[in-house]
């Protein structure tokens, strides 16, 4: 009987190089990624807390559904007025120190919001939220163009952005226990509770992150000079990122496209402030059992079923190499969620099921849209072109709840409301088909 001696075949070295690569970019989302992660998911706990905290303050400071929509605007005028110097300091002192101010300061303001008691204080303290805020998700999105390079950013920006729906969930849960004096301080009211506990924690991570986060790759003492020299050597061959030895320019003034982003993206944003300022309202509507601990465990359902929606998007928008279609394809879930919660939603099951099809919309689209920035914004103009086209996003963040309220307090119901907002995404879908048409990864735009 003949033995054969099984040879080793040599290791292919193209295969060794892609297995190298994938290995410093695994080591890279390992150490940013959660502590990024736990940040993002402060900031949308603070939204949507407010959604919670607005079934009971509302009373408490005397106000109707059109001036609440009026004070959940107002954070994002706040946010608008910040978010372009925000990311400008950001370029100049690092990630770090910017996060650090934002953090703690808007920590700060969340916790004084407990000690509102009438409506203008509220409506004062909404916006110096904003104002605290502002330029935190542009300078996290500018930031992780420093570490990955363009076919690596949709999957980077989902891992990051999926955190937003995986906040809602755990966020309807904590403010359902908060709410329901399963957690807090004696003497506070629920909704006072809430914020205090979550400005406290938002504070506490702030300083966690500013020693913690490494500004630079070529800072990071936790990658192989090997590594460094690889991701540096990725990053500033794509003209769709912003380092630290480019200089900012004003040239994306001049490029139409970041105008159509930016009517765009208040598209987005409308959908997304109606979700999280009124998701917990229409939760309300539609269950039977109306405690805040049954409201916050049905709110966590359609959060938690866009996870896997999200991130299998962003992977699908990175395996074609194409933006523009998967944008569309979650405007129209947008659309169609909106749309039939207002016209078949009276149900919970229906209902439930409308809220998770648009959640997975919205923050698969949120994924994809930023990505898509990267392919038009030259890397002089990355951090002014992405914190004007979010500051413009945060004025559909104004208005959309004021318009809301003011219908809901005319008509007394959400359908007329929520099918403008329905309308209003699927057009922004269209306005990227046909506006912005040179998307594909790494390619300059010219």
């Amino acid at each position: 009987m003949k033995t054969y001696h099984q040879q080793t075949p040599i290791d292919d070295p193209v295969a060794s190089a892609g297995r190298w690569r994938d290995s410093v970019y695994r080591k890279v989302t390992a150490r940013l990624m959660p502590v990024l992660a736990l940040a993002y998911m402060c900031c949308m706990l603070d939204r949507s807390a407010m959604g919670f905290a607005k079934l009971e303050f509302l009373g408490a400071l005397h106000l109707t559904e059109a001036t609440y929509g009026l004070a959940a605007g107002l954070f994002y005028i706040g946010y608008m007025v910040s978010e372009v110097p925000s990311n400008v300091y950001m370029h100049k002192k690092g990630v770090k120190k910017t996060l650090l101010r934002i953090m703690v300061l808007w920590g700060i303001a969340t916790g004084i919001e407990a000690c509102a008691k009438t409506s203008g204080q509220f409506y004062l303290i909404r916006f110096l939220l904003g104002v605290a805020e502002g330029g935190f998700l542009p300078g996290i999105l500018l930031y992780l163009t420093y570490w990955y390079p363009a076919d690596k950013r949709a999957q980077a920006n989902a891992l990051f952005l999926v955190i937003n729906p995986f906040a809602g969930m755990v966020g309807g849960v904590l403010a359902g226990a908060i709410m329901g004096r399963t957690i807090g301080w004696s003497g506070l009211a629920d909704w006072q509770n809430l914020f205090v506990v979550l400005g406290t924690v938002t504070v506490l991570l702030g300083v966690f992150c500013f020693f913690y986060l490494t500004n630079y790759p070529e800072n990071a003492r936790w990658l192989t000079k090997e590594d460094r020299g690889l991701i540096a050597l990725e990053v500033t061959q794509n003209r769709g990122v912003l380092t630290r030895q480019h200089e900012i320019s004003a040239g994306f003034l001049k490029d139409r496209r970041v105008y159509i982003a930016m009517a765009i993206y208040f598209t987005l944003i409308s959908s997304s402030s109606t979700f999280a300022m009124w998701g917990p309202s229409l939760i309300r509507s539609l269950t039977i059992k109306a405690d805040m601990h049954s409201i916050g465990f049905t709110a966590a359902i359609p959060y938690a079923v866009s996870i896997p929606g999200t991130y299998l998007l962003g992977k699908s928008s990175d395996f074609f190499q194409e933006r523009r279609w998967h944008y569309l394809a979650c405007t129209l879930m947008i659309g169609v969620g909106f749309a039939g919660l207002s016209l078949f939603g009276q149900d919970l099951v229906a209902g439930i099921a409308f809220l998770s099809f648009t959640a997975m919309g919205i923050y698969g689209g949120s994924a994809i849209f930023f990505t898509l920035l990267s392919s038009f914004l030259g890397a002089d103009s990355a951090a002014g072109g992405i914190a004007l086209i979010t500051a413009a996003g945060g004025l559909g963040g104004f208005t959309m709840p004021w318009i809301i309220g003011l219908l809901r307090t005319a008509t007394g119901s959400f359908s007329d409301a929520i099918l403008v907002v329905a309308v209003l995404a699927v057009t922004g879908g269209g306005l990227l088909i046909f506006g912005v048409r040179d998307t594909k990864v790494g390619r300059v735009a010219r």
